[in-house]
């Protein structure tokens, strides 16, 4: 409906125009690129432009909405950075695989440095990665398209980047859902998240580091959908133009993320006799409450 009214409306005179301008206002903003959200002011001033601005109008041209696919796959090397293909993306032979999900709307900004250190730091760790996105808050079109193969899973392992529950995004979570999903593709799965509610300079120089609502929604919710080694790997900085709009990566965090995926996804490949657990003893003081030695 989005896509077909403002072609029929074309066609329609008076007020009818109005109607056909706010429909292509959606199809602007909904699929938000830079090009999309620059044509949007265009056809807002090419139309509107009243008393003294009138002048703008002939002077503005706007371009026809820009699609972009509800799930797709996103690489800061690939020849249009958002693709389709898996083909489309780089790799390096028969390395192990890790799936990433990220979040749409920061790729379609061009807003997505915050992953591009991820990816970087997975790729020196010798992994090949699958940066997956789904439109709106349900990452299972992404998986079933891009980490499933006939239903079996071609990753290693799953990291998502979102910050959020696998279904349901923040304000909602189907950890059952999120469950049945994750029994088929049978790997471990991370949870990493950027910080969303302060910059990274807040969040170093916090005593609490998350604030509470990060820690519920970022931590707490998706170790409801069975998500392991929770951490911040980047956000919000005020380094640069000092506007704290744009995402960027931590170094540091984005590397010992990798280092934990690399070496899961190495004891995954090892033979189950040549796999070690450590054993971690704790000595509790006698009053503590404990019975003993656990």
């Amino acid at each position: 409906m989005l896509k077909q009214l403002p072609r029929m409306l074309r066609f329609v005179p008076g007020t009818a125009q109005d109607v056909r301008a706010y429909f292509l206002a959606l199809q602007y903003w909904l699929a938000g690129s830079e090009e999309n959200i620059a044509n949007l002011l265009r056809m807002l001033v090419s139309r509107y432009a009243r008393a003294e601005r009138k002048g703008l109008s002939a002077s503005c041209r706007a371009g026809a909405p820009v699609a972009y696919s509800d799930v797709g796959l996103y690489h800061p090397r690939a020849k249009a950075r958002i693709v389709e293909k898996l083909s489309d993306l780089p790799a390096h032979g028969k390395r192990p695989r890790v799936g990433i999900l990220i979040m749409r709307s920061y790729v379609l900004a061009g807003n997505a440095r915050h992953y591009d250190g991820v990816i970087a730091a997975l790729e020196a760790k010798g992994l090949d990665v699958i940066p997956a996105f789904a439109s709106g808050l349900d990452s299972r079109p992404a998986i079933e398209r891009y980490f499933l193969d006939a239903g079996v899973p071609i990753v290693d392992a799953v990291v998502s980047l979102t910050g959020f529950s696998l279904v349901g995004g923040p304000a909602y979570n189907d950890s059952k859902a999120a469950e049945e999903i994750l029994a088929r593709l049978d790997v471990p799965y991370l949870a990493a998240h950027p910080v969303e509610f302060q910059t990274l300079e807040d969040w170093a120089a916090d005593a609490r580091g998350l604030t509470p609502v990060e820690a519920t929604m970022m931590v707490a919710i998706p170790e409801l959908d069975g998500a392991i080694s929770p951490m911040t790997f980047g956000g919000r900085s005020r380094s640069g133009d000092g506007s704290e709009r744009d995402m960027a990566s931590h170094a540091g965090r984005a590397e010992m993320l990798a280092a934990r995926v690399s070496r899961l996804v190495a004891l995954r490949r090892k033979e189950r006799a040549a796999r070690k657990v450590a054993v971690v003893l704790f000595n509790f003081p006698p009053n503590s409450g404990s019975t003993g030695t656990a």
